[in-house]
């Protein structure tokens, strides 16, 4: 197998859509930790949030934001066309509350024209892509963006704080791979394969993975006076800043 066939899923229409389909097995916990990011966000169950979702793949989280609080308005942020050419065909029927552009959170200038206040800002799994500077501009720009009172949410894969614990957490989340695909697709895959896939995934998206602990302290540099970590699974956890 060649290394090229385990590019990014999310890079072309078909990866995009062997992702959506396959998110939730390869990603431990992933609509739990959805919720999580929904609950956390502390909004009214009768609101009409603004909402903003940095990195949103095909509107996975959006979806269950717009569902949890029908008439929010969410836009939706994310690099590659065809995640979002995926979640606009998918969320149509939410119409114009949710709005789709196409934004590189590595880009210095990817807020450029995105007008505030909103009432939260979440984000699943994309802060990890980029490099700490561009995490810091997204952390300020959240800050600045947000309403008093409101709330940064993100769910991100972390490194652990040694080597021997990224190591472990790593072979844990190796493992449930391998039992998912057994359980859910009926297949047996070997460790050994499934731990070259993810290596050959993680060389080509040039991963920017930092602990939980840094991920905080840029959010206090961002300006967020209080940080909190409010779910965690080995090496991904929920994790966010509240503006006063």
């Amino acid at each position: 197998m060649m290394p090229d066939q385990y590019r990014q899923s999310y890079q072309g229409r078909d990866r995009a859509q062997h992702w959506e389909r396959n998110a939730d097995l390869v990603i431990p916990k992933r609509q739990e930790t959805f919720e999580v990011i929904l609950d956390a966000l502390n909004l009214p169950a009768d609101s009409t949030p603004r909402l903003i979702d940095l990195g949103a793949g095909t509107g996975s989280l959006a979806e269950k934001a717009i569902r949890r609080w029908p008439g929010a308005r969410i836009v939706c942020l994310d690099s590659s066309a065809e995640m979002i050419e995926i979640g606009r065909e998918k969320m149509a029927e939410f119409g114009d509350d949710v709005t789709w552009l196409k934004r590189d959170l590595a880009d210095p200038a990817w807020a450029t024209g995105i007008e505030g206040p909103f009432d939260g800002v979440a984000s699943s799994y994309a802060i990890h892509m980029i490099a700490d500077e561009a995490k810091l501009r997204a952390y300020r720009w959240a800050f600045e963006a947000l309403l008093p009172g409101a709330r940064l949410v993100s769910a991100d894969r972390l490194k652990a704080p040694t080597p021997v614990l990224d190591a472990e957490y790593h072979e844990r989340w190796m493992a449930h791979i391998v039992r998912q695909t057994r359980e859910i697709l009926g297949k047996d895959v070997a460790l050994d394969t499934v731990r070259e896939r993810q290596r050959s995934m993680d060389d080509a998206a040039n991963l920017k993975c930092i602990t939980l602990e840094e991920n905080l302290t840029l959010l206090r540099e961002a300006g967020f006076s209080v940080v909190e970590c409010f779910w965690k699974d080995w090496q991904r956890a929920v994790y966010g800043g509240l503006k006063f």
